[in-house]
């Protein structure tokens, strides 16, 4: 009897005490239903808090697996019904709601949405759906939220688009659950909730998605995805709803304040845009930074999209124009567009003729448009074709004298290798640690790359393209943005920022998140050398023949280079134009990219004091823009 005794309450302690959760939650699921309520997506923020990604209440189709129809005839029956009510193909939705049901828990029945083929509903069909609810038995409606965009197309590719998670986001991320409550009278926390739903919003390009997961944290927890709500119903056998037993309200996720300026980036976009649209170039890029911390403050790419389409799904002519466009405008030019630097690149040969060969700012050259080289007499030509005449740096850096350049190699023999180091240590060749999806590289070509890549010798062309930025050179918008900064600085390489701070929910438990500046390395050159580059930038805006003297005449002071890079045999030159302000205690750079748009200080030079005037809150000032020499 007392081994009977001890049988019998070990039974009653594992029942009780040690699987009571277990058994509290099936006991739970046979009585009830569960319905969840999806979470608000986080805001997202400009640095000054400018909304720039919201949400809106949206409705969607769902089933309800306990009265769907178990016959084949009447569920076809109701989906024929369903789809003529919709305007929707009654075999997608068909496919659909098998996938629901199939994808249902039976130990714990709850609503089910159907896959994202039916797209939103809008009032109309919500209406008439609840009319006709006995002849659509099993057929709810759900209502959700979308994600939404209130400035359109600003800031598009910074911020990406986020929709209805896909199904192999949703295989990732569907076993993350919230925290679960230990109260057993509370049967709306006996069940911890998922995350994540087939219903759920998720980012798929940009902030939106940098952002969707913590993964610093084990498991990975949500960012911008919120806190699902829900509500418990008692049930009947037949599976009809009674009375709420417990709910909970949802929790809005995280909100991510940027360090963009919606005034800048908007200034930026919009003078970009009216430069193409007046016929220079196909396409560009523009880059804000803060030289002493990384803090992005424009990040633009033209021509763009409005993400609001992209939440709504695009229709087939839609999808064909954006493939089919030769600008992809889905590309973010600023952090995966490559192309050559052409004479913006001149900032950091020089940093290497200072360095590697103790270059003397009066070391002089005669610049008579062209040089030739080899015993084949290859011609290397200046911008300029009557050529400069002679040339010491201060004139070959602010008026950009290619065969000044061309001399550093031919006659002062600098190598090749150590423009390379050079390049590098400013960053270029590697990605920038931005974050966002789809950041290029670039590339910097030495001896040992061209012979295993190309399996053929480096040759004294090679480097006399490379050290005005051409040949095999490339980089992007970004990359210069750095090296500008960089350059301002006195040699400090930042991690460009994008985020400033982020706000989390209260059942994170988490304070304020404030991001610091990320120093990727300081490089180590003289004082000296960085002093004159910056001196050689501002001659580029002061002097007479200066190429920069479209940013001349501005309340600040100012420091340029320009740079127009050869790309295509017969088409215009890629046009850059790089600058940094104020010219005695730098704080911005601002770089514009223009495809196919010419002379970059023709061109680019415009777009950056528009931009520059943004930034110090600057009224048009007359002056420095009359007579801009070309580069």
């Amino acid at each position: 009897m007392g081994c009977v005794l001890l049988l019998f309450a070990g039974r009653l302690w594992q029942l009780q005490v040690w699987r009571w959760r277990t058994y509290a939650r099936e006991a739970a699921a046979n009585r009830t239903q569960t319905v969840r309520v999806e979470a608000p997506r986080g805001l997202i923020f400009d640095r000054r808090g400018v909304i720039l990604a919201q949400n809106r209440r949206s409705w969607r189709l769902g089933v309800d697996p306990q009265k769907f129809p178990k016959d084949e005839k009447e569920a076809d029956r109701v989906v024929l019904q369903l789809a003529s009510i919709i305007a929707g193909n009654a075999q997608e939705i068909r496919v659909g709601i098998k996938q629901a049901l199939a994808s249902t828990n039976a130990a714990q029945p709850q609503l089910l949405p159907l896959p994202d083929l039916t797209g939103e509903l809008d009032l109309p069909m919500v209406a008439r759906i609840q009319e006709r609810g006995l002849e659509l038995p099993g057929v709810v409606v759900l209502e959700t939220t979308q994600r939404d965009y209130p400035k359109g197309e600003l800031a598009a590719h910074v911020l990406g688009y986020a929709r209805s998670i896909t199904q192999a986001q949703y295989e990732e991320v569907k076993e993350l659950r919230a925290p679960m409550q230990a109260n057993p009278e509370d049967v709306a926390s006996l069940v911890p909730d998922k995350l994540y739903s087939p219903l759920s919003v998720a980012g798929q390009m940009g902030v939106e998605k940098m952002w969707e997961l913590d993964r610093s944290t084990n498991p990975p927890m949500p960012v911008l995805e919120g806190l699902p709500g829900r509500t418990v119903y008692e049930v009947d056998v037949h599976g009809r709803q009674g009375r709420k037993i417990a709910s909970r309200k949802e929790e809005a996720g995280a909100s991510v304040y940027l360090t963009l300026d919606a005034n800048v980036q908007a200034t930026a976009e919009k003078a970009l845009d009216d430069a193409l649209h007046a016929g220079h170039g196909t396409s560009g890029a523009v880059v804000v930074l803060d030289v002493n911390n990384g803090d992005v403050l424009a990040l633009v790419s033209k021509p763009s999209f409005d993400p609001n389409k992209w939440v709504k799904g695009l229709k087939p002519d839609e999808w064909k124009a954006l493939s089919e466009d030769k600008r992809t405008p889905m590309l973010d030019k600023a952090i995966g567009g490559l192309y050559a630097p052409g004479s913006t690149f001149k900032m950091i040969s020089s940093i290497a003729a200072f360095e590697s060969i103790h270059l003397q700012p009066n070391t002089s050259f005669d610049c008579t448009g062209s040089i030739s080289v080899g015993w084949r007499h290859a011609t290397f030509r200046c911008w300029r074709p009557g050529g400069h005449g002679m040339v010491d740096y201060w004139r070959g850096i602010s008026e950009s004298c290619d065969v000044y350049f061309y001399e550093l190699m031919r006659s002062l023999h600098m190598s090749s290798d150590a423009i390379a180091y050079w390049a590098r240590q400013f960053g270029m060749g590697s990605q920038t640690g931005i974050g966002l999806p789809g950041e290029a590289e670039g590339r910097v070509p030495d001896e040992e790359w061209k012979r295993l890549v190309l399996r053929d010798p480096w040759r004294l062309g090679d480097s006399l393209n490379m050290v005005i930025g051409q040949g095999y050179l490339t980089a992007t918008p970004l990359q210069m943005a750095v090296v500008t900064s960089a350059i301002a600085n006195g040699g400090h390489v930042y991690a460009p920022q994008l985020v400033h701070k982020i706000i989390w929910p209260k059942s994170g438990k988490r304070t304020p998140t404030m991001t610091d500046p990320t120093l990727v390395r300081t490089i180590e050159g003289a004082p000296a050398s960085f002093d004159m580059v910056r001196r050689g930038m501002r001659l580029a805006v002061t002097s007479n023949q200066g190429t920069a003297k479209g940013v001349a005449g501005l309340a600040v002071t100012a420091a340029g280079k320009t740079g127009s890079a050869q790309h295509t045999g017969g088409k215009l030159t890629h046009g850059w134009f790089v600058c940094f302000a104020p010219y005695e205690k730098p704080r911005y750079a601002v770089v514009v990219f223009v495809e196919a748009g010419g002379h970059g200080g023709l061109v680019g030079a415009p777009i950056a004091r528009k931009v520059l005037m943004s930034l110090f809150g600057l009224e048009a000032a007359s002056g420095g823009v009359e007579g801009v020499t070309s580069d």
